[in-house]
């Protein structure tokens, strides 16, 4: 999609005073412009995944007003037969990831208390487990059979049209992937998932570096909720811990636990299970996308949690 096609689109279905959209990222599932329309500025994605959308608009709702900043969605609407649009409004800072080590380092302790405020905001008690629907409906009886759902991963993954993944029998026979690898991760991910807890919290998913913003030194929001689940709230430390080790958002998490004596049992157990969970997922994922560079450098991080 160029510019200007999204932008006869804005001028006849947001606003008049639309802006050319001015593209400012890419991701997996959707593109992201920025625009200005009234003296205002947004944020337009455009991708076909409408249940991630739907997500980020009830994320705002839901959390905003609860210590997890979530830009607000003012329009969502279909762009053509599989694209859908999605509008938000714009809150000034630029991408976690995007920072020195040093910087992101100070935000750590932020995203620890995002991290607590959302452990507070309880699910309705007969929400299952596991990822959020659009009609913010989960679908799994126990929080570990989620966990342990990596056979359901080449039908699951899926949420756009136009995607399709390979079963883990294809990968080991057509890709780089090891199936020795798979067995390992897999093992280690059964001996670790018996410690987790049948809790329900709401679960970011993806949380953490592209997924936050930062702005001056302070933490604006948190963004892209598509992953939205239902579960352990430590899956989220646990996740970002797995994609950069040295920045220890566990350890901040349990900083704040600590004070006020709420330390889970079995709280080193629980991370290292979600930690191999990503990886696996990981591994699925990159072989799936013919991604040899990151791939191994998934089996470095891996090796580090003592599976190889």
């Amino acid at each position: 999609m160029t510019s200007q096609t999204l932008h006869t689109w804005l001028l006849k279905s947001f606003a008049a005073t639309a802006s050319l959209p001015v593209l400012i990222g890419e991701g997996w599932h959707s593109r992201a412009w920025q625009v200005e329309a009234a003296g205002n500025f947004f944020i337009v994605r455009v991708g076909a995944n409408q249940e991630g959308f739907v997500k980020d608009q009830q994320a705002a709702t839901l959390f905003d007003s609860l210590g997890v900043p979530v830009p607000k969605v003012v329009l969502l609407a279909q762009f053509d037969d599989y694209q859908w649009v999605c509008i938000s409004n714009f809150i000034q800072g630029t991408v976690l990831s995007t920072l020195s080590a040093a910087a992101y380092m100070e935000i750590v302790p932020q995203l620890a208390a995002v991290l607590f405020n959302l452990k507070a905001i309880q699910p309705p008690a007969d929400l299952l487990f596991g990822h959020l629907d659009q009609k913010m409906q989960a679908h799994y009886t126990t929080w570990q059979s989620w966990i342990l759902n990596y056979e359901r991963w080449p039908v699951s993954t899926v949420r756009s049209p136009r995607t399709e993944y390979a079963d883990w029998k294809i990968l080991f026979q057509k890709t780089f992937l090891e199936e020795k690898i798979a067995r390992y991760t897999r093992e280690a991910l059964h001996e670790m998932a018996r410690f987790c807890p049948e809790e329900r919290h709401y679960v970011h998913g993806d949380f953490g570096f592209g997924n936050a913003l930062v702005h001056a030194g302070q933490l604006t929001a948190i963004i892209d909720w598509a992953e939205l689940q239902c579960g352990d709230f430590l899956f989220d430390p646990a996740y970002a811990d797995y994609w950069n080790s040295d920045s220890r958002h566990a350890d901040a998490l349990r900083v704040l636990l600590d004070q006020g004596n709420d330390v889970p049992a079995y709280f080193t157990e629980r991370i290292l299970c979600y930690k191999l969970r990503t990886g696996l997922q990981s591994i699925f994922l990159y072989s799936n996308r013919g991604d040899e560079a990151e791939y191994e450098r998934d089996k470095v991080r891996l090796r580090k949690l003592g599976v190889l």
